[in-house]
């Protein structure tokens, strides 16, 4: 898994847990205005009825009483199955939200040993090539000098024949002049 996917699916969990929390919290605020409503209308009616029938008999209250605690009763059993399904949904997201951290601890460990392991394996390639780098210039030194050597006798033996040729040079010059000074002189002496 790439840093990048981890972190998106961390920012995609943590927008999902806050996506869920504010609906649980938007449903337990409707749920408390309803009741809050119902309650306020079975209490309207409640007195509307206590003036209406001030004069009715006894029964007519005693059923109104008994509707009231009924729809009361309602709501409550209402909003305790709304508190119990609100728990479990934090309970549940509790344990998402754990499981979530515990597979990222998993993640980040995993990530440690395999930077560790790879930061291993570098110094070992590079102390490995520091190593064929040393003895090959170990190996190559001899031969190194061994060339310098012969180049530098090659320098020498190409000087001494330079300074042969052009002493050659020289003396064939020197024997082309008077060559040609004695042809001058014969030719002048025919003359």
């Amino acid at each position: 898994m790439c840093i990048g996917s981890f972190t998106s699916e961390v920012d995609s969990e943590a927008l999902n847990e806050a996506d869920t929390e504010a609906l649980v919290e938007a449903e337990v605020e409707r749920l408390a205005e309803a009741l809050n409503e119902v309650e306020a209308l079975v209490l309207s009616e409640a007195l509307k009825n206590a003036d209406v029938e001030a004069d009715s008999d006894t029964e007519t209250d005693v059923l109104a009483d008994a509707d009231a605690d009924a729809d009361s009763d309602a709501l409550t059993d209402s909003e305790t199955e709304t508190e119990a399904d609100v728990l479990a949904e934090t309970d549940s997201e509790t344990d998402a939200e754990t499981e979530f951290e515990t597979d990222c601890d998993s993640e980040i460990e995993a990530l440690v040993d395999a930077d560790s392991e790879f930061e291993t394996d570098c110094d070992s390639l590079i102390e490995a090539l520091t190593d064929v780098l040393s003895e090959l210039d170990t190996d190559c030194e001899p031969e190194t000098d061994e060339l310098n050597d012969a180049d530098s006798l090659n320098d020498a033996e190409l000087d001494v024949e330079i300074d042969s040729l052009v002493e050659m040079k020289l003396e064939a010059e020197f024997e082309i002049d008077s060559t040609v000074e004695m042809i001058a002189e014969i030719e002048a002496l025919k003359a």
